[in-house]
């Protein structure tokens, strides 16, 4: 590469990222809709590179190459060889070889790329990233986005031992899916930064969030907080009812559906414009929708049946709009409904008339807990969330009444 070429490739070219575990098959197709939505949004010379292992088949390669070049952008692929010392490390431990891949950027692209934009794969790019692309970090290695679900729901901040910790300022806590990344700086001020990052990882195993909590607890005071727009969590999204606008949309805990709501309809839209959607992949998803039907009526019925016998149900919530429907919803539990605030953790004495309902986060260490001390799932306690449709922003009364009449 000349002199020119290099200065025409820093000055004038949009770096993006991406980091590819696909081990199931499915991904692949997620990271073509996101990448559809990027390019059918930005008008300036993009590069996208790829980080992945050996889940990546050719077949899938060459979709993501083909869709790619019909923008007239440029793809580049890299193959991520972590050896198995390094695997063998993390074994026992929450954490997916993508997010290792993530974590190698700065070793693992040419020195010459001093700057990339990060996406997760599921995300939706609806806005012309080069005002992103342009963004000043004000001399920070990064620029990452406020989790506005682990900062604003009460409750949230229990799910992860990180933010006990002493000088970690829990209201900047990011969400890694969308990052500004000057790379050049990272390799500058952290020489060890793949291995510093490994390292955490193993020493902090109680960390929920894993890569994400490192990457938090390395740069908690030093990167630039973005706007909310380039990170827009679906599930805050929809809780809120917020309308679609431009900006990145991130699929955080696969909230991807098939529901009539403006998130889906945005997925669907780019999605329908890639290379997986075809006539294969729509025979395919209409032969799912009866065990789909079928699951859901199966989950209703595990919720709700048990819920509408019991003799007293005690609501534990952790947000005031789910507290003030639960009240609305269920009056005659009106004053058996508690919310439970952000560094509260209370014993609860759980009788065997009462039915206990958590609609608050961390339910899998709750659950843990309880059925440590003989209470059973079902029988004693349940998972409220599964009472709520996110895509419509409710909790599912009609369903409860029907089952209720039984």
């Amino acid at each position: 590469m000349s002199i020119i070429d290099k200065i025409y490739n820093h000055t004038h070219t949009i770096h993006v990222c991406y980091a590819l575990y696909d081990a199931g098959g499915a991904y692949s197709k997620f990271l073509g809709a996101s990448i559809c939505s990027l390019l059918e949004n930005t008008k300036a010379k993009v590069t996208i590179h790829i980080l992945h292992d050996d889940t990546l088949t050719e077949e899938n390669r060459k979709k993501l190459t083909e869709q790619v070049e019909t923008y007239n952008q440029k793809i580049e692929f890299y193959p991520v060889k972590l050896d198995d010392k390094t695997f063998k490390r993390f074994e026992h431990i929450k954490v997916s070889p993508g997010s290792l891949y993530r974590l190698s950027i700065c070793r693992t692209l040419p020195e010459t790329i001093e700057k990339v934009v990060y996406f997760d794969v599921d995300t939706i790019i609806h806005t012309d990233i080069s005002e992103l692309w342009n963004e000043d970090l004000k001399g920070n290695a990064i620029g990452a986005i406020v989790d506005a679900c682990l900062i604003n729901i009460p409750g949230r901040m229990l799910t992860t031992p990180v933010f006990s910790l002493e000088g970690f300022d829990q209201k900047r806590y990011f969400n890694s899916g969308v990052l500004l990344m000057d790379l050049k700086k990272i390799r500058e001020d952290f020489a060890n930064f793949f291995e510093d990052m490994l390292n955490l990882i193993e020493q902090h195993q109680d960390w929920y969030y894993t890569d994400q909590d490192a990457l938090n607890y390395l740069f908690n005071k030093k990167y630039y907080e973005l706007p909310y727009k380039y990170n827009k969590l679906v599930y805050w999204e929809m809780l809120h009812k917020s309308p679609v606008s431009e900006g990145v949309y991130h699929y955080a805990g696969n909230v991807y559906g098939v529901e009539n709501n403006p998130y889906n309809k945005l997925f669907w839209h780019y999605f329908a414009k890639c290379r997986w959607f075809n006539d294969e992949f729509l025979s395919d998803s209409l032969a799912l929708i009866p065990s789909t039907a079928a699951y859901y009526l199966k989950t209703c019925l595990n919720i709700m049946l048990p819920l509408a016998n019991a003799k007293r149900k005690q609501f534990i919530v952790a947000n005031d709009d789910v507290k003030n429907q639960m009240t609305k919803l269920f009056p005659e539990n009106e004053r058996n409904v508690y919310q439970v605030m952000q560094k509260d953790n209370p014993k609860l004495q759980i009788n065997k008339e009462d039915m206990f309902v958590f609609l608050v986060d961390g339910y899998p260490n709750i659950k843990n807990a309880l059925e440590q001390q003989g209470y059973k799932e079902r029988v004693n306690f349940v998972d409220g969330f599964l009472l709520y449709n996110w895509s419509e922003g409710r909790l599912m009364l009609n369903e409860y009444n029907l089952i209720k009449g039984l």
